[in-house]
């Protein structure tokens, strides 16, 4: 129906239970408004030197993630759930994958948010979950939910 650049859906991303596609701006109204009006403090934040503060912009975007993606929190008592070396990346992609719509002119003012700010792959998390087969960075569909028994 659409060519693939033309999409409007991201994904696929593991929830913590399966493979799931999202409504790119739902996410991003949700991150908006988990991250207090101003996701792009955060992403600077996470940066900082000062130890305390990074920690602190590091658990409010990982929190924030999970929610603007409904994953599945992680349970130490089932081990299910999505595992947080699968969060930051999601995240990333999703940013990765806005920023292409964006050079690609595929957001109207209409109907797309403005796009955070893009931050560099050493500072979001391991590609190790990332694939390379589309301009977006998709995670890849091995995010662990296999290996523990799911």
């Amino acid at each position: 129906m659409f060519p693939p650049e033309a999409r409007r859906i991201f994904g696929p991303f593991c929830n913590g239970e399966s493979q799931v596609y999202a409504d790119p701006i739902r996410v991003y109204r949700r991150l908006h408004f988990a991250l207090d009006g101003d996701p792009n403090k955060y992403l600077r934040d996470r940066r900082s030197e000062d130890q305390e503060v990074a920690f602190k912009a590091k658990e409010h975007l990982i929190s924030a993630a999970v929610y603007a993606f409904e994953m599945k929190p992680f349970d130490p008592t089932t081990g299910q759930g999505v595992l947080e070396e699968n969060v930051l990346p999601t995240l990333k992609a999703y940013l990765e994958y806005m920023d292409a719509k964006k050079e690609m002119g595929l957001n109207s003012q209409t109907s797309s948010p403005p796009i955070l700010a893009f931050t560099p792959q050493s500072q979001m998390g391991s590609p190790s979950t990332m694939t390379p087969t589309s301009p977006y960075g998709v995670i890849s569909g091995d995010c662990g939910c296999k290996k523990r028994g799911r």
